[in-house]
C-alpha cells in the first residue's frame, strides 16, 4: 500500500517505547497543545533515543515486509482495482456488511471507516 507500519500523519501524538521512556512525536496542533500544557512531563529526545526509535521502526518494517511478501500483487493496487471495480464480488459481500470496519484493518483503502477514537 506504500505506507509505513507506523503513523506518519493523521495523529496527535506518536509514542515509541525506548530505553528509559518514550519518544513522543507531535503530529497535530492538538498534540502540540498537550505537550505545551504539560512541559514538565517532557524533555528533548537524545540522539540515542531517536536511533532506538529508528531501529525499532526498521525492524517492524522488515517484519511486515517479510510477512506480506507472498501477498504482493504483480500490478499496482490502482490497476488491480480498476480491473475488478464492477466485479459481482462487491455486491455479494455488501449484502451482509454490518459496517464494522474490520476489513479496513486488512486492506485500508476505503474512506468510509465509521469507527474513530475520541
Amino acid at each position: 500500500m506504500g505506507v509505513e507500519p507506523y503513523a506518519e500523519k493523521g495523529f496527535d501524538l506518536g509514542l515509541a517505547k525506548v530505553e528509559g521512556g518514550y519518544v513522543v512525536e507531535v503530529g497535530s496542533d492538538k498534540g502540540k497543545q498537550v505537550v505545551d500544557d504539560n512541559k514538565g512531563l517532557f524533555k528533548p529526545a537524545t540522539e540515542n533515543h531517536l536511533s532506538q526509535r529508528k531501529a525499532l521502526r526498521d525492524k517492524t518494517r522488515e517484519i511486515v515486509e517479510k510477512q506480506s511478501r507472498e501477498y504482493k500483487p504483480a500490478t499496482t493496487w490502482q490497476d488491480l482495482m480498476s480491473k475488478v471495480y464492477e466485479d459481482s464480488t462487491w455486491a455479494r459481500n455488501v449484502e451482509t456488511c454490518v459496517e464494522c470496519g474490520a476489513c479496513l484493518f486488512i486492506c485500508p483503502t476505503c474512506q468510509c471507516f465509521l469507527l474513530y477514537d475520541q
